[in-house]
């Protein structure tokens, strides 16, 4: 989609997405290697209860999953930006994420070849549980520089 694709309210559904207990462990070997993101029996202890997924690797996974939508295939450039975004509950090994993102607002750049998008992006786990929330920014190219 391209700047002047994106309505104001306009909301659209991303494809689930879950992470397996192998996910989230090499996520965390590398990026995040906290105990309760390394393993069960770490995560026992904690007020987790168990293994869960780094915060670092849920916003990941689930901007990744705007990222490959078809909605998101041309016109973007690039992401400009998150605000106020927390992790809201923990995620655990098979947890089915879904999507939403919300457009916000949208500004045309003062050359008129590309804009930012701002949007509200949730994601719930398969109870309906808000497990992350976020504001992105979007820089998006106009349709006519294509």
């Amino acid at each position: 989609m391209y700047f002047e694709d994106y309505q104001v309210g306009q909301a659209f559904d991303v494809a689930p997405i879950s992470l397996s207990e192998e996910d989230i462990i090499s996520f965390a070997e590398t990026f995040d290697p906290r105990p309760f993101h390394l393993s069960h029996e770490a995560g026992r202890t904690t007020r987790f209860g168990g293994l869960i997924a780094s915060g670092l690797h849920t916003l990941s996974a689930a901007w990744g999953a705007w990222v490959k939508s078809p909605e998101n295939k041309d016109g973007t450039i690039c992401g400009v930006g998150i605000d106020r975004l927390r992790w809201l509950a923990p995620v655990y090994p098979g947890d089915r994420l879904s999507s939403r993102l919300t457009i916000r607002d949208k500004k045309l750049s003062h050359h008129g070849r590309s804009g930012t998008v701002y949007g509200s992006y949730e994601s719930y786990n398969q109870a309906g549980e808000p497990v992350l929330s976020m504001e992105v920014l979007v820089l998006v190219a106009c349709r006519s520089e294509a």
